[in-house]
């Protein structure tokens, strides 16, 4: 959000100016903060979008990752903040994050820290990262907490190429199993039709279904076609909508392999998160916080939301998340262990290693599986229509005998 401003400032001066912020109450705490005394601040409304097209792109996962590797790198060679954004701003491809971080330039010749200059982008910068670096800058180690920036964003690259990876096979399987079925409905068969029906003879019920189905496609697939987008968009909302989104993560945890895979992967990052900021000096319970916001799992966050507020009357972190049955008894322990000797942290780490390394396991295993029932499921569907296509040709060549 972007808001003009008219501000005294603390030498008695007039100013005005435009600031952007996440909203209007962050910006007034901003420019208090700093000593100013605000007489008018305004949001600007953005134009419309036919005035004004945008054609960058968002920021990525990769591109973050070069961003903060070049900046940990650069303060760790002994150069200063501004010089090593003034650096990276030479560099960077992306549109977008040239321009985030020119006005992060802006933000720092103006007096700022980094974490106040990033917190402004939300969108681009998670809450993660900004905790992590405004934790960094008062306790005087941002060069290693930059570093654990990296390391947790290239254990995420790591973990989501490989969900990826596995998901390409099944889904090229399901895409050409669909598309090759299509056009043997749609073109295939009809050809046939006439052939079967001259025949005089009554056609096997097999035959018959696919012959209905066949004339349904074909007539009526500009209106499948409607109805499957306007079903997919709607199932989308439904599912990006709280309820669904809970039902949704219930689902895919009941199924086996595949809901303890997705269990594995949310407990990988929660741990791995948490580990990281424990580490940069955030309090256990901002940390926790922070956790449940980005951990990407409804039913974790619940029971994340009901360990802290636990925590807050007292309790451990372990009991609470114990009574929730998402955790392993040895994950428990390790966390027991952890808040009592006060290596939480590398406790935290230690289990984030453990689940992505069985999560890798759990997927190859998966796709193995997966293979062989896909295979089966369209050698079930093609021979299927096959079938269905030849039965009439031998009903004809008994008739012919």
């Amino acid at each position: 959000m972007r808001f003009s401003y008219k501000i005294i400032n603390n030498v008695g001066k007039i100013e005005k100016g435009m600031v952007d912020g996440p909203s209007k109450d962050q910006v007034v705490k901003n420019i208090i903060k700093e000593g100013h005394t605000i007489v008018a601040l305004r949001e600007k409304k953005s134009k419309p979008m036919f005035n004004k097209i945008s054609f960058s792109k968002a920021v990525s996962r990769d591109e973050l990752l070069v961003f903060f590797r070049q900046l940990q790198t650069m303060l760790g060679s002994g150069l200063d903040m501004l010089a090593s954004v003034t650096t990276i701003i030479e560099q960077c491809t992306n549109k977008e994050l040239k321009l985030i971080v020119s006005k992060v330039r802006d933000g720092l010749l103006n007096g700022k820290s980094l974490g106040q200059c990033l917190e402004l982008y939300p969108k681009t910068f998670s809450s993660i990262y900004i905790a992590m670096i405004k934790a960094g800058e008062q306790g005087g180690m941002l060069t290693k907490v930059l570093d654990r920036i990296c390391i947790h964003l290239e254990k995420e690259q790591e973990i989501n190429n490989k969900v990826k990876f596995a998901a390409i096979y099944p889904s090229a399987i399901c895409v050409a199993t669909f598309i090759a079925l299509l056009i043997v409905m749609v073109f295939i068969i009809p050809s046939f039709e006439k052939l079967f029906e001259s025949s005089g003879s009554l056609l096997p019920l097999p035959t018959r279904i696919l012959l209905v189905t066949s004339r349904f496609v074909a007539r009526y697939w500009l209106f499948i076609g409607i109805m499957f987008v306007a079903i997919m968009i709607g199932l989308r909302t439904y599912l990006k909508s709280v309820p669904g989104n809970y039902y949704k993560t219930k689902f895919v945890m009941s199924i086996p392999m595949i809901g303890k895979t997705v269990v594995g992967l949310a407990t990988a990052r929660f741990a791995r998160i948490m580990g990281a900021l424990l580490q940069s000096g955030i309090p256990l319970l901002s940390a926790l916080q922070i956790s449940e916001e980005v951990v990407g799992n409804v039913l974790l966050k619940d029971a994340l939301i009901k360990a802290r507020n636990r925590m807050v009357a007292g309790a451990s972190m372990s009991d609470p998340l114990y009574n929730s049955g998402l955790f392993k008894p040895m994950i428990i322990q390790m966390i027991k262990t952890g808040e009592e000797t006060g290596t939480l942290d590398e406790m935290l780490t230690k289990i984030a290693d453990f689940y992505e390394k069985e999560t890798y396991y759990l997927l190859e295993s998966l796709l193995a599986f997966l293979e062989p029932v896909l295979v089966f499921a369209v050698a079930i569907l093609v021979g299927g229509v096959v079938v269905a296509t030849i039965l009439p040709v031998f009903s004809m060549l008994d008739f012919v005998n």
